[in-house]
């Protein structure tokens, strides 16, 4: 099959047939998850759910159908990214609206999003705080949280939907990106605020609050330039939202050194890494001047994110060495 131009539909059209034959293509193409892909991509042109296909086995899809499929096999055969081809990406319980020009959101950023929900879940009633915000002057306040670096929006709105009553901020300066992050806000939390911004200057144009912000997600670029990546994120994802630098730690850098203008104090910090670069970014998260910087792992066992809090002692928001 070397030419998947030249791509034949099976003469059995039905659902059974062409998951096989949806999946041989796929892996004869190297495709890594020939199977489950396979599955996704027939699913979507009964449609259906994946787990119903067996309710379809023995169904026929129409003409359409089957050239529609065989199109799509053709496209994820040439290495188009799944998500580009089905419009779509899924993160955590929902689905996101994706295409050329955004970052394609991983699954393991859905541990970010998850040790967000978590720390927000259990802070301390010491510390003054509850689940829905924090008692000032005898009122609640909601929670303020920041996700910077948004892309298509997948970590402000795990967010969102967690804690609706929270004032949540979505900061992306990408044109293009901005576009999906918008749509995806409208479709899934409209109350998300979405700002227009470049993380690496100063953040005092952003209408949001100094010293407000309780915590902070970010899934910034981070891949040290001139890293050979994999041939779907070299030519899908933007490169501007994978390469940050010789070290990768140029924009993570700029924006730890920027954030304090917007912290209040007691706030955690979550910043997703490279695999090889945890434990520098912790060290520029203590010369920037928070505490108990620590890296988190993935379930291969790869350092994934660095979390920090913000206890200034001191430390003037706005005022570390830029």
């Amino acid at each position: 099959m070397n030419n998947p131009l030249q791509l034949v539909l099976p003469p059995d059209l039905s659902v059974r047939t062409l998951l096989r034959w949806g999946s041989d293509c796929l892996s004869a193409a190297g495709v890594a998850s020939p199977t489950a892909e396979a599955r996704l991509l027939v699913a979507a042109v009964i449609p259906c759910e994946p787990s119903e296909l067996i309710l379809h086995s023995g169904t026929s899809v129409n003409d359409i159908q089957g050239e529609t499929l065989r199109t799509w096999v053709v496209r994820r055969m040439s290495r188009e990214p799944l998500q580009h081809i089905l419009g779509e990406a899924p993160f955590c319980d929902f689905s996101v609206v994706v295409g050329e020009g955004v970052f394609i959101p991983r699954p393991e950023t859905e541990l970010l999003a998850q040790w967000a929900i978590d720390t927000l879940r259990s802070v301390q009633q010491s510390q003054g705080k509850t689940v829905t915000g924090e008692i000032q002057g005898g009122e609640l306040r909601s929670l303020h949280i920041l996700d910077v670096c948004a892309g298509s929006g997948v970590l402000a709105l795990a967010l969102a939907r967690a804690f609706p009553t929270a004032e949540v901020w979505a900061v992306e300066y990408s044109m293009r990106a901005l576009q999906y992050l918008h749509r995806n806000v409208e479709k899934l939390a409209p109350q998300v605020r979405v700002v227009e911004g470049d993380a690496a200057l100063p953040y005092d144009t952003w209408g949001i609050p100094s010293g407000s912000v309780d915590l902070v997600v970010c899934n910034p670029p981070y891949v040290p330039t001139g890293s050979v990546v994999d041939q779907e994120t070299a030519e899908s994802d933007p490169a501007d939202a994978v390469f940050s630098g010789e070290d990768g730690l140029v924009l993570s850098r700029l924006i730890l050194r920027h954030l304090p203008f917007l912290l209040s104090p007691g706030a955690v910090v979550g910043m997703e890494h490279d695999d090889v670069t945890g434990e520098a970014l912790c060290q520029e998260a203590s010369l920037a001047g928070y505490s108990d910087c620590r890296d988190h792992y993935d379930l291969a066992g790869r350092p994934r994110f660095m979390t920090a809090h913000w206890c200034p002692d001191g430390h003037r928001p706005g005022r570390t060495a830029g």
